[in-house]
């Protein structure tokens, strides 16, 4: 198994702080302690926002992952921060990123549509980033995303815009499907074949999405990698971290000694 982390949590402070401050000299050295922590840790790679790229800049973003021995796993489209296009696609092939995932938003326009009716949008809007994907041969794909409004949580869903839409494949999240009520490990092997990339999450309940540390949650986590890795599956794992008072450095490191062990690798 090859592990990543989610920059996300560590990185939108760091964010947030460059969006008042302006101050790019600070921002891209705490954007780099983030990286360092993550390469000492023992991640070999990172996924990515395309605000981060953006924010950072594309060829200072390949430099500093390359010094630090680190690659991007996936690089994250998210249609929150900024619309989504087939040109994401050239900046991930540029950033030699391993896969691309879609992250969709809810908006306004979805208001009073059927689900069904939101899927068949989902799958307008992405056929030709899909398409240039496959052009490229890139892998591309999308999560069972929590955000229930979208209706694209449950197996029935998730397989309507997966088959509906050739080439995409499923980013397999193993607590989003918490939300609505079933099994993590059923889950992941419902859908054996169609997974090219795994986030390693942990939730502290099923009435929202609010993660736990992974370990301390309702996932049966090593269940859950028994079930894939049985199924074939031997791509990236993501490890979503959950910061709690044991700070980013021990929470990085511990987060990925437990993905390792519910693999059965020795420490």
């Amino acid at each position: 198994m090859k592990y990543s982390v989610m920059t996300m949590p560590m990185a939108f402070s760091v964010m947030v702080k460059y969006h008042f401050d302006r101050d790019e000299e600070e921002m891209r050295e705490a954007y780099c302690e983030m990286l360092d922590m993550i390469a000492e840790a023992g991640y070999v790679g990172v996924d990515v926002m395309d605000a981060e790229v953006r924010m950072f800049g594309m060829e200072q973003m390949k430099s500093a992952l390359s010094e630090r021995g680190l690659c991007i796993a996936s690089y994250l489209v998210m249609e929150a921060f900024a619309p989504s296009d087939a040109g994401c696609i050239a900046v991930a092939k540029e950033l030699g990123a391993a896969c691309v995932m879609l992250v969709p938003a809810y908006k306004e326009e979805y208001d009073g549509m059927s689900g069904a009716d939101i899927r068949a949008e989902l799958i307008r809007r992405w056929t030709p980033i899909v398409q240039a994907a496959r052009d490229e041969k890139i892998p591309i794909v999308a999560e069972d995303t929590p955000d229930l409004r979208l209706h694209f949580c449950r197996r029935e869903e998730v397989g309507d815009v997966l088959d509906g839409l050739d080439g995409l494949q499923l980013v397999y999240d193993s607590a989003n499907m918490l939300l609505v009520g079933e099994d993590p490990a059923a889950y992941a092997h419902h859908f054996k074949g169609k997974i090219a990339h795994v986030h390693f999450k942990d939730m502290q309940s099923d009435k929202e999405d609010k993660a736990a540390f992974p370990g301390t949650g309702l996932v049966d986590l090593p269940a859950v990698m028994r079930t894939l890795i049985e199924d074939g599956y031997d791509g990236w794992l993501t490890v979503e971290l959950k910061i709690d008072e044991r700070g980013h450095r021990r929470a990085l490191a511990d987060a990925l000694a437990f993905a390792r062990r519910c693999c059965g690798e020795k420490e």
